[in-house]
């Protein structure tokens, strides 16, 4: 056998032919000329270095050979049909595993609250909540959907991916009524995300540009626990801080945008129900979370 490969397209000619032993009757069902078919058996013939036909005036008949491929032949297309089957129903069926990935102050104050009203609608959809600050890799199916909040105006996505906007994300410059009282400014400092934030110096936007960056930590829910033990201020996103216990917005500081919430994931999923349903559900719900994202729902603690 040649160590050309069969092309399948030849397979399903030979197919046809064995079933209904007339070249001319293929060539009218796949809409070809009859010399097109007899060169696809051919063609097939030739790979294989075997006859499968006899060819006669009475039409094809098959060969010893041709019978043994026919059996071959039917089984590879009973397991493509059904593997056709099986992938088309999985991508038109509300059920079966969606994974999403995004950082820890996104899941407790964004999503968890939520969660239930998409778990009542799809029951049989199972929500894998990835919470991590690392970016995973959707090209790689570490992810099937990903949340990741973005510098404005800086949005680095893969062209591979679709990207889609959800909604800005003020942040506001917070700490504990005693740090700000008894440290700020002349013994306070600032609380990093990371160590570029120095390099930005973010800081020179708010009431204390003066002040150092001492220590970085990259949750969101734990660096609000260190701002509210004393350990430093912080800008933090108003949606996770306006209203926390212990926690208030340093006077004379201003929300700003400086950050982006984006939906990315796969366009090989475009067409799969249960992420398509998903990423409906993100998209309308954060439609309506725009207040609790600038904070004017939660900011009371203004004294505390």
């Amino acid at each position: 056998m040649h160590k050309e490969s069969i092309d399948w397209g030849d397979i399903q000619f030979f197919i046809a032919v064995a079933r209904s032993k007339s070249a001319r009757s293929v060539a009218d069902d796949f809409k070809v000329s009859h010399s097109t078919v007899s060169r696809r058996i051919d063609a097939l013939e030739e790979k294989l270095q075997a006859k499968l036909f006899y060819r006669s005036s009475k039409g094809y008949q098959l060969t010893e050979d041709g019978k043994a491929m026919l059996d071959y032949a039917q089984s590879a297309e009973q397991y493509l049909n059904a593997a056709q089957k099986h992938l088309q129903g999985g991508s038109n069926q509300l059920s079966g595993e969606v994974r999403i990935t995004m950082p820890d102050v996104v899941a407790s104050h964004l999503i968890i609250p939520y969660l239930n009203d998409f778990s009542r609608a799809y029951p049989e959809i199972n929500v894998q909540l990835l919470v991590t600050s690392h970016v995973l890799d959707l090209e790689s199916h570490q992810a099937d959907i990903a949340l990741r909040i973005l510098p404005k105006g800086g949005v680095n996505v893969s062209d591979r991916l679709v990207a889609r906007k959800l909604a800005d994300l003020p942040s506001c410059c917070y700490g504990s009524p005693r740090y700000i009282e008894e440290s700020v400014p002349d013994d306070g400092h600032w609380l990093g995300w990371s160590g570029d934030d120095a390099i930005l110096n973010w800081a020179k936007d708010t009431p204390y540009p003066q002040m150092p960056y001492q220590h970085q930590i990259n949750h969101g829910l734990i660096q609000l626990e260190a701002v509210k033990s004393g350990l430093g201020l912080a800008r933090l996103p108003c949606f996770l801080a306006d209203g926390a216990e212990g926690v208030i917005r340093v006077p004379g500081a201003a929300p700003s945008r400086l950050h982006e919430l984006w939906l990315v994931s796969n366009p090989e999923h475009r067409n799969v129900m249960r992420f398509k349903v998903f990423r409906e559900f993100i998209v309308e719900l954060f439609s309506r979370l725009v207040d609790k994202l600038d904070g004017k729902q939660g900011y009371i603690n203004t004294k505390n």
